[in-house]
């Protein structure tokens, strides 16, 4: 049995399957339960009303609850330790987990709330057998891993220029997140971090940055209502993205334009559009979209991400195992995010990486 520890009992801990819309699993327990490898041995939460409901729903006795992750670890060593907290805990959750040299540690995204957090997560790893994988739940789903293999398989040609969106209603819970933190912190580090992930992922080497954006103003600090960035890779790829907080309405949008054709991916469709012989003018080629283009969508992120950690287990190969979304690959979106943040704090400054 791969003994897990839950730190953080609330809505991507276990309470989003309630959610009636959604994909299931869409919860790191919901995930759990159907595999019969793991067994949840003990979880922490702060909120005592949080930890009671968690216990009630996955059978916990009293002595496997905790107030305090140091006393948790202090009494447990766990297989695999997940973190389901605010993002300005995970650091010192990551830390105390890498001391206590936990095998497997799955983290929120984004990793940590800073950059200079996350490279010190790095160097503290060189003396620690733990892997830390980051829920970029993307890199799990079938529908993005199609548009990886079409990508590398050059379907759409050669990668000419990238829009992304990242539009929510977030911008009204600004000062309650500022209240928890003294960093920056909106819709681009807690919701644009995976479409940052999916630009790096595609484009590893982001050498420019341009951004602009509005910014809240708190007694503490300011965090975004919108930012707007514009990228440049190695090869001279251009990237547009838009982060706002201050939208009536959830839309993730990734809209991939290559020498070939286009691809346009979101939450809940995709669609292929290919260079065809044009039916509006002679001698020209137009993009049509393809009808026959299908992905496999019944396998859940969660899920996958799991399978994955429960397939290190039991392949013994230690360091060698090659998971999708580890700290390693989720580190060039934290470069890219602060690198962001500096600009549009600076009034569009250019920024080389």
């Amino acid at each position: 049995m791969i003994e897990t520890a839950i730190i953080g009992c609330g809505r991507i801990a276990w309470k989003l399957e309630q959610d009636p819309k959604r994909q299931k699993p869409c919860t790191h327990a919901g995930a759990l339960q159907m595999i019969p490898d793991f067994r949840i041995t003990s979880a922490c939460d702060i909120n005592a009303t949080n930890l009671e409901e968690f216990a009630r729903q996955f059978p916990l006795k009293e002595a496997q609850l905790y107030p305090d992750v140091k006393k948790l670890l202090k009494n447990n060593h766990p297989d695999l330790l997940i973190i389901a907290t605010w993002t300005e805990s995970h650091y010192k959750i990551l830390s105390t987990a890498i001391t206590a040299k936990i095998p497997v540690i799955v983290c929120e995204k984004p990793v940590t709330m800073t950059l200079a957090q996350t490279k010190k997560i790095i160097s503290q790893l060189h003396t620690s057998p733990s892997r830390i994988l980051v829920n970029h739940e993307r890199r799990y789903s079938p529908r993005y891993r199609s548009l990886f293999r079409m990508i590398e398989g050059k379907k759409i040609g050669t990668i000419r220029s990238i829009n992304g969106y990242v539009y929510s209603n977030s911008g009204k819970n600004s000062a309650k997140t500022l209240e928890r933190s003294n960093k920056h912190g909106g819709i681009l580090l807690h919701d644009g971090t995976h479409l940052i992930d999916l630009v790096t992922r595609i484009l590893p080497r982001i050498t420019q940055v341009r951004a602009w954006g509005e910014f809240h103003e708190t007694p503490i600090s300011g965090t975004e209502k919108w930012i707007t960035a514009n990228l440049m890779d190695e090869n001279g790829v251009s990237v547009h993205l838009e982060f706002s907080g201050i939208m009536d309405y959830f839309h993730f949008e990734l809209d991939i334009w290559g020498s070939h054709g286009r691809f346009t991916i979101g939450n809940g469709y995709e669609k292929l559009y290919l260079a065809q012989d044009s039916p509006y003018y002679q001698g020209f080629h137009s993009l049509m979209q393809d009808q026959n283009y299908r992905t496999n969508h019944n396998l859940a992120p969660f899920l996958a991400l799991y399978q994955e950690v429960q397939a290190f287990f039991h392949s013994g190969k230690g360091k060698k195992f090659i998971f999708q979304s580890e700290l390693k690959h989720a580190y060039p979106g934290m470069v890219l995010m602060d690198a962001i943040y500096k600009s549009a704090s600076q009034k569009g400054r250019t920024i080389q990486l």
